[in-house]
């Protein structure tokens, strides 16, 4: 009986080897890959985020500008302003005030040009 020199010799070969090597390779270009993107998606939440909180500061800021506009346009206060000045102005009477009234379709100008060319 021809017995193997090398029974209990556990070889490891070339082919092994580069197998191994490739399989680690992958599971680690992939796992960074995931890493890469999980924190580009929490660095976009972040700047969403950021952002939303810019738009409704922003909001805030047009609404209470308007707000103050409407209370520098409203009549009743723009008077008491005007009489606290000292404006030579004076109160128009709302009878006297003449409203045009507008038709809601005004007459269209065409030029009519043949159908059947």
């Amino acid at each position: 009986m021809a017995r193997k020199r090398n029974r209990y010799k556990n070889s490891l070969g070339v082919s092994g080897l580069i197998r191994w090597i490739l399989v680690v390779t992958i599971l680690g270009i992939t796992g960074s890959s995931y890493v890469y993107i999980k924190n580009q998606h929490v660095v976009m939440g972040d700047l969403k985020k950021a952002l939303e909180e810019e738009i409704k500061t922003l909001d805030r800021e047009i609404e209470a500008t308007e707000l103050r506009s409407a209370t520098r346009m409203d009549r009743g206060a723009l008077q008491l302003r005007l009489d606290f000045m000292g404006s030579n102005l004076r109160k128009i009477n709302p009878m006297v005030v003449e409203r045009i009234i507008v038709p809601d379709q005004s007459p269209a100008y065409a030029v009519e040009t043949p159908r059947d060319r």
